[in-house]
């Protein structure tokens, strides 16, 4: 089912005003991953004062959601075979591509053909190397009963997270040229 609300992506909306011009550009490519994120936004807005909740996890949702799509999306660009993606894709389980070997060694791959530097390469197999890290405390932790997100502004705390390591990748996957935009 889909939903007939649009949301206006004006240039001051609050996404576009956190993140740079090229990870906007990509990611409106692909606009499902914003709607999710303005859908936390508007979650977190309508619940920001209230504090009746014992769990705020559900303002993030649909956050965790943009995060998951972001990864299948870059996966790719990082060298990672489409089956692969088509898989973790079908059964949720990103690990598979993003366990720490099988990442270097696709983001080594990508790094060499692209004739990147010794030097570079550490660089970006570093920041890179973070991404299963982010899937893990951004999603996976507090889906789970035992990690509670005690109030909004936790919550609201953490979808800046998000955001922000989405912006961050992706921008630097599209300066070094990973990503072509």
């Amino acid at each position: 089912m889909t939903s007939s609300f649009k949301t206006e992506w004006k240039s001051n909306h609050p996404i576009y005003e956190r993140i740079s011009p090229e990870t906007k550009n990509f990611l409106f490519k692909h606009d499902e991953i914003l709607r999710w994120l303005d859908d936390s936004f508007k979650l977190f807005k309508q619940f920001e004062n209230d504090r009746n909740f014992q769990d705020y996890s559900f303002v993030i949702t649909p956050a965790f959601k943009a995060l998951e799509k972001w990864l299948l999306m870059i996966a790719p660009y990082l060298g990672v075979p489409d089956d692969l993606v088509k898989r973790a894709e079908n059964t949720g389980k990103l690990g598979i591509f993003l366990n720490d070997d099988d990442l270097e060694n696709f983001i080594d791959n990508v790094l060499n053909r692209l004739g990147k530097s010794e030097e570079k390469r550490k660089s970006i197999r570093t920041y890179l190397q973070s991404l299963n890290q982010t899937l893990k405390n951004f999603r996976h932790n507090p889906a789970h009963c035992g990690n509670i997100i005690e109030n909004p502004l936790m919550a609201e705390t953490m979808l800046h997270s998000i955001l922000s390591n989405i912006n961050e990748i992706t921008s630097m996957l599209i300066e070094e040229k990973i990503i072509t935009n």
